[in-house]
């Protein structure tokens, strides 16, 4: 038996009259919606309708209901669960049911399937990981295989900046899922680069490595002085002439700029790989460079699952900025389809790159993105319906969450007036490399703000401006709300924000 309040009686009768298999019946109790029952409420009101407690077999209630159910299954002396937080998911609990799953006094059936869920899945990529340390070879450490692919987080520098400034931006694509940072430059001095990449390695204790438009001036490093080098032309190799053999250091060989087909590709990265072996490499990893929209993308990927074929013995990388970089989307959708390709493609290695404001946070989508292929391969199924996803700005589906009836409708159309707070003024900004909201409080007249408030929560941030009376009049705090949880969403979203511009 299922229980409900007076508003969805109508809707959970419906889905009910639909089920196969199963007897069921809706028992409607005199409270409004279901959010509002309790167990003292249910233990009160249900033992008034004894008829349908002997008939019933299991009682669940609304998987809103507050409190554990064990003492009204106690005083029913019949089982009496809580089921899913909507009715549209009725018909998933009766198929668990039917399986043999068992629900909860404590928590709704949503999080016991989200939580089991995330369990198994937690368990398959720790097993990938640890097959991916039967690699031919590591990068600083990290071992390079398919099984469970890197990510290279990079930090590009163009002008010779403070450190503090690397460190914070290396920090974060840290925190969002790098295995590895690599320093890119087509500037600098190749020294002034290289330092980056040592200070960052010991600042963080993680592999590093150097992205730099002069291959040729690799040639003064030593072996193992930074973890891998990008990007060696294929042609290129032949007239390198390092102080060492590179035993301990990763190179990445790509094609000859001028192949074009993938038959080219594929056989100036043979020669390359031939000549880079003859040279000493001895970790040698291979790209064989992903094209841009619409400028022979499809036979790019071709390219990549020849070479998958071609050199089974060495581990392949796929910069995706060629293409995240070069459209105009939205680069949490792009990144999705890129690592789904990727790993279907037998890809060792991904280059992810944050160069422009519309792939800010493009590591963080990445890691998702590729933990739902790896996810999606092993299962043998779409990557959908698994605890991590990328559904940020639209819903997986629809709750139908709305009234029953519309009474006394008013249509609103004036806009609330806005007045001036005697109390001062807010401006507020969003600094996406701090990942915080930043509000400056104005007396009236002052060009300085009398304090400055960080924060990510929106009513963090109000409590703290309630607690120091910085602001007064009702209309001036439904303002701070609204502007407020534009900054947080644009933050999230890695969007810009300007303060009483609109968002979308």
């Amino acid at each position: 038996m299922f229980v409900t309040g007076m508003v969805a009686k109508p809707f959970l009768e419906k889905i009910v009259k639909q089920l196969s298999d199963v007897e069921a019946k809706v028992l409607s109790l005199p409270i409004p919606i279901a959010a509002m029952m309790t167990s003292e409420y249910l233990t009160r009101e249900l033992p008034r309708y004894p008829e349908l407690i002997e008939w019933a077999d299991i009682i669940i209630a609304p998987g809103f209901t507050k409190g554990d159910l064990k003492d009204v299954a106690k005083k029913l002396g019949k089982p009496v669960y809580k089921g899913c937080l909507y009715a549209y998911d009725i018909p998933i609990l009766v198929e668990y049911l039917k399986k043999g799953g068992e629900l909860s006094t404590v928590n709704p059936l949503d999080e016991l399937l989200s939580k089991e869920k995330k369990r198994r899945e937690e368990i398959i990529l720790a097993e990938l990981r640890r097959e991916a340390t039967k690699s031919c070879f590591e990068v600083g450490g990290k071992p390079v295989s398919p099984k469970y692919p890197l990510i290279m987080g990079e930090v590009f520098v163009n002008e010779e900046v403070d450190f503090d400034t690397i460190a914070s931006k290396a920090h974060r694509l840290v925190s969002h899922g790098s295995d590895i940072l690599v320093i890119g430059s087509s500037r600098l001095p190749l020294d002034v680069v290289a330092d980056y990449s040592k200070k960052v390695k010991r600042l963080l204790n993680i592999p590093v490595g150097l992205d730099y438009f002069k291959y040729e001036d690799f040639s003064s490093l030593s072996d193992g002085e930074v973890d891998i080098l990008l990007s060696f032309p294929a042609d290129s190799i032949l007239h390198f002439n390092p102080k060492e053999e590179f035993r301990k250091t990763a190179v990445v060989l790509i094609p000859d700029p001028f192949s074009t087909t993938v038959g080219d590709k594929i056989s100036s990265l043979r020669a390359g790989l031939k000549h880079a072996i003859d040279k000493g490499f001895g970790k040698i990893i291979l790209d064989p460079v992903l094209n841009p929209p619409q400028q022979a993308f499809i036979e790019s990927l071709y390219a990549f699952k020849t070479a998958r074929k071609e050199f089974p013995g060495y581990p392949i990388l796929m910069g995706v900025s060629n293409f995240t970089e070069l459209i105009d989307a939205d680069s949490i959708g792009v990144n999705a389809v890129l690592a789904s390709i990727g790993v279907e493609a037998g890809v060792d290695l991904f280059l992810v790159t944050e160069e422009s404001a519309k792939t800010s946070y493009s590591v963080r989508e990445f890691r998702k993105a590729l933990d739902m292929a790896l996810l999606a391969r092993e299962m043998e199924k779409p990557p959908k319906d698994f605890s991590v996803n990328l559904l940020v700005c639209k819903s997986k589906k629809r709750r139908g969450l709305k009234p029953q009836e519309l009474v006394n409708p008013v249509k609103a159309s004036r806009p609330y007036p806005l007045k001036a707070d005697p109390s001062g003024y807010f401006k507020i900004y969003v600094d996406h490399d701090q990942e915080a909201i930043i509000v400056e409080h104005y007396k009236h007249g002052d060009s300085k703000p009398s304090i400055t408030i960080l924060g990510t929560d929106p009513s963090a941030i109000i409590n703290e401006i309630l607690e120091r009376k910085l602001a007064s009049a009702p209309e001036h705090f439904y303002y701070l709300g609204r502007e407020l949880w534009k900054a947080k969403t644009a933050l999230k979203l890695g969007k810009d924000y300007v303060q009483d511009e609109e968002l979308f």
